[in-house]
């Protein structure tokens, strides 16, 4: 019997005191590559030897959009965790997926959660673990498509119970009007350029070589089409500062690629300055 009410007690408290200001982010929490979040989307939390419940969870995510099953830019989308019945839950997960590269727009459920990152994705974690029947969420849109849209939660009834998985009972899909993905990366790549241009004044060899980079040249070459996608998904990713999330590759690793690409620019300043001072000890030797 004290045996029985001593369990009891130990799994009420870590019920309650573990993760109480929701999901921790990656220094914290740290997740490799290979965790099942990182290669599914579907965050399970760190609970213990506790595994995701099999069955259907008793939850749903309701959509609602002002345009029906389309978004907008302009138009707040709102996301609703709601409980089927009574049952309540005191955590939640939740993340938007697109078909893009990279999910973008502003996500958040202001009262109920903050924003956490695990494996270069973004989402909104519960900030008090207080029981609850429903979680109200908005995400404004961005002024371009990302592809069709979903959104994906983990909802934590108590900490041995939860379901991960959650999808939205509805997928909307983007204005035919608005601005395409590729655009979108199109334009802001030729905005760094444009920037990297102006503080790199002085070093056409610098600026030559990035334009190379960027797929500037030989337009038809397959190598240089992948690297071009590559760069818009890079260069969107730095735009909306949410990475990856999309069907289409990952988009996170914005800090090792601007870290690389301002290593490159310093060995090609380098390399300017020696030829520059090689070029005044000719002139000099003449």
């Amino acid at each position: 019997m004290q045996t029985s009410v001593l369990l009891a007690l130990i799994a009420m408290i870590a019920g309650t005191s573990a993760y109480p200001h929701g999901a921790m982010n990656n220094a914290s929490n740290p997740m490799d590559a290979l965790s099942s979040f990182c290669t599914t989307g579907n965050f399970r939390p760190n609970h213990a030897d506790f595994l995701p419940q099999a069955s259907s969870a008793p939850y749903t995510i309701k959509v609602f959009s002002p345009s029906g099953n389309i978004y907008r830019t302009g138009q707040p989308v709102t996301i609703t965790i709601r409980s089927r019945g009574t049952q309540t839950f005191k955590g939640f997960f939740i993340q938007g997926d697109a078909t893009e590269a990279s999910f973008a727009g502003d996500l958040s459920c202001q009262g109920y959660g903050h924003q956490v990152n695990f494996c270069a994705r973004s989402g909104i974690t519960h900030t008090e673990p207080s029981p609850k029947t429903m979680v109200q969420c908005r995400w404004n849109p961005p002024d371009f498509q990302i592809g069709n849209v979903q959104f994906t939660a983990t909802v934590v009834k108590n900490f041995s119970t939860f379901w991960t998985g959650v999808k939205s009972e509805v997928n909307l899909s983007p204005d035919s009007a608005s601005m395409t993905y590729e655009q979108k990366s199109a334009q802001l790549r030729d905005q760094l350029m444009g920037q990297f241009r102006q503080s790199a004044a002085g070093h056409p060899g610098i600026v030559n070589n990035l334009s190379s980079w960027f797929g500037g040249q030989n337009n038809n070459d397959n190598n240089n089409s992948n690297r071009r996608r590559q760069n818009n998904a890079f260069a969107l990713s730095r735009h909306t500062g949410l990475g990856g999330g999309g069907g289409g590759g990952g988009g996170g690793g914005g800090k090792e690629e601007e870290e690389e690409e301002e290593e490159e620019e310093e060995e090609e300043e380098e390399e300017e300055e020696e030829e520059e001072e090689e070029e005044e000890d000719k002139n000099k030797s003449k």
